[in-house]
């Protein structure tokens, strides 16, 4: 199987690294990203993605937050209410699941709200580190197999 080449910014260059690699160590943001991007280029993620993070840096700060407050931040990304609404609710449920200690991790991540295969898949390899999960998307693929 031929995989894809790396992804690449507005610039036509490569992306050094996936916006995963860069929270890697923040599972809770990584995962946030990972539902942010469904819809949504990397280049307009990472023009917000700071800013909702010094605005809400935490799941308990996003959990209490104000749903306008997160639509204004995010409204580049387009369907701001939805994921404004879709980012609180995932962020109070990750909250009681991380106090759980995180009853089975990458598979256990896939039962809060808004978390679909890409961010199961992007916990499984960046957080848990392994390398026998095999992605269905191509950007993930790319990486586990430039690792190989």
């Amino acid at each position: 199987m031929t995989h894809p080449g790396p992804p690449i910014d507005p610039s036509g260059k490569p992306y050094r690294r996936l916006v995963q690699q860069h929270y890697s160590h923040d599972p809770w943001k990584q995962t946030v990203c990972c539902i942010l991007l469904n819809r949504t280029r990397r280049c307009v993620l990472d023009r917000i993605r700071h800013r909702l993070f010094r605005a809400f840096p935490n799941p308990a700060a996003m959990a209490a937050a104000d749903p306008e407050r997160i639509a204004r931040i995010i409204r580049s990304l387009g369907f701001q209410n939805r994921r404004a609404s879709a980012l609180i609710r995932f962020s109070a449920e990750y909250a009681e699941w991380d106090r759980a200690g995180r009853p089975g991790d990458a598979e256990g991540l896939r039962d809060l709200y808004a978390v679909g295969d890409y961010a199961v898949d992007s916990w499984a390899i960046f957080v848990d580190k392994r390398r026998d999960v095999v992605p269905t998307d191509l950007k993930l693929m790319w990486w586990l197999a430039e690792r190989a």
